[in-house]
């Protein structure tokens, strides 16, 4: 996660859709909330969608989140936190454009991927459903935890030739006799030590023949593809995240830096923790 692009990319949400899309929920919310009266409802619920799917398109995002536009409004409208607080209605609205307007992949990721420009992208995903709130010191409503994917490249390497040799002759040895003193012990009425000359033949060798060995091509091996799966959580009171097994600790979430959507995910999430299941 640590190259330019990632650290350009991995917002979830432009802040130009961000603040569009929120301006127009705060106000539907602000007015289905005063409003009893049915048909005046449905008519909000148009305006939401023809008003939402353009600014949508005009953002940028992908055509799919546009076609999504009635069940996210629906989502929208049924915004379950104070009304009179813009900042919290603008993050549900975007939350709904999240969970709402965006595919899953076949084994169950949504894209974190170019804002909403290709929600097809899944190389770094959500994994859909696994957003629980956890109480590792005993209390709920503090800390959430999700899995994330991200899809890594190893590198392959080139095809190249192991060289060949030509064929060679090792010579041999020639055989030969060796002759030499060799100790006999210790002579106790001469007072000496006794040495027997002793002679010894050895075996020559014949010289060995070594074939040629012919260029031997290693082919190439192609970059593969595998995906880490990696569990975070969120502290949703001091605002930091931790990230199983990157050999880090716990970090201050910070917006714009090259965990950027950590902090998407906090802003759609924490707000909401009681809309989330407990483990």
């Amino acid at each position: 996660m640590k190259s330019d692009r990632n650290k350009i990319s991995y917002c979830i949400f432009a802040s130009r859709y961000s603040l569009a899309i929120g301006a127009i929920a705060v106000h539907l919310v602000i007015e289905a909330a005063v409003s009893t009266v049915p048909s005046q409802a449905n008519d909000f619920d148009q305006q939401c969608r023809s008003q939402l799917a353009g600014e949508i398109l005009k953002a940028g995002a992908d055509e799919y989140v546009a076609s999504k536009s009635a069940d996210i409004c629906n989502c929208i409208f049924k915004y379950p936190g104070d009304k009179s607080d813009t900042n919290t209605i603008t993050a549900w609205a975007v939350r709904c454009t999240y969970f709402e307007g965006t595919p899953t992949s076949s084994s169950g990721q949504r894209s974190m991927n170019y804002g909403l420009r290709n929600v097809y992208d899944f190389s770094f995903s959500l994994v859909d459903g696994s957003i629980r709130q956890v109480a590792p010191n005993g209390n709920y409503g503090r800390y959430i935890q999700f899995f994330i994917t991200q899809d890594r490249i190893i590198k392959g390497s080139p095809a190249y030739t192991i060289p060949g040799k030509p064929a060679q002759v090792v010579p041999g040895s020639p055989g030969g006799t060796i002759c030499s003193d060799e100790y006999a012990g210790y002579d106790f009425d001469t007072k000496s030590s006794r040495y027997n000359y002793v002679c010894r033949t050895l075996k020559g060798t014949p010289d060995k023949y070594i074939p040629a060995q012919e260029p031997q091509y290693v082919p190439a091996v192609p970059d593969r593809m595998v995906t880490d799966r990696k569990k975070v959580v969120i502290d949703c009171n001091d605002k930091t995240f931790d990230i199983s097994d990157d050999g880090k600790k716990w970090a201050k979430i910070i917006p714009g830096s090259e965990y950027d959507w950590v902090s998407s995910i906090e802003t759609i999430v924490c707000p909401f923790i009681d809309q989330h299941q407990r483990i």
